[in-house]
């Protein structure tokens, strides 16, 4: 776990991140707008991010499970959910969807859900 915080779950803190590296390119320059309507862990490695995206006609929801090995995108961190979330930020959620959009999944809302998704789409904890 990384130095420091080792009682905090790993989620807690990727999400933390990705939605602080969210709102820094939110709409800068050449950036894409998002709108986060809401964002939850549900594990510990687990988060949910709903948002809405310039570049997408509807709500999305992103799942990501923050992995335990080092270098999620190459990085070379160990156990680092900091870049981790920052890194999905960039990569993942603020990227165009292109073929994606193909596999999005809808729930009952119709948020459009991609990412580390089960058989059961993910809903925010009462």
């Amino acid at each position: 776990m990384v130095s420091g915080i080792a009682d905090v779950e790993m989620s807690v803190i990727a999400l933390a991140s990705c939605l602080a590296e969210l709102e820094r390119y939110n709409g800068q320059d050449w950036q894409p707008t998002f709108v986060v309507h809401d964002s939850w862990t549900d594990s510990p490695c687990g988060f949910c991010i709903v948002y809405e995206y310039d570049k997408f006609d509807g709500v999305l929801g992103f799942r990501a499970t923050v992995p335990d090995w080092a270098g999620a995108f190459g990085n070379g961190r160990a156990d680092d959910p900091i870049g981790f979330g920052r890194d999905l930020a960039f990569l993942e959620i603020a990227e165009p969807l292109g073929t994606t959009v193909r596999h999005l999944r809808a729930d009952r809302h119709n948020v459009q859900w991609r990412g580390d998704l089960g058989p059961a789409l993910p809903c925010r904890p009462a």
